[in-house]
């Protein structure tokens, strides 16, 4: 497998990316909130009300163009 890498903007220098260890949180290149941590804190709310999971499910619908209602 190649070393491809699915990135997404989360926000302003805030990039959610999948690699072979998982998924991770990154800014400024520097990895913000590795994958496990992230994973432990996926249903704490995290932003307007919404929890990190529901964030990134908006943020990646709007990437494949699809809502995520």
């Amino acid at each position: 497998m190649s070393d491809q890498v699915k990135r997404y903007m989360m926000e302003e220098k805030l990039v959610l990316t999948y690699r072979d260890n998982g998924w991770a949180l990154i800014g400024n290149e520097e990895e913000l909130i590795g994958s496990d941590k992230m994973h432990a804190n996926l249903k704490v709310p995290y932003k307007d009300g919404k929890t990190m999971l529901e964030f990134i499910e908006e943020v990646i619908a709007k990437d494949l163009g699809t809502s995520a209602d």
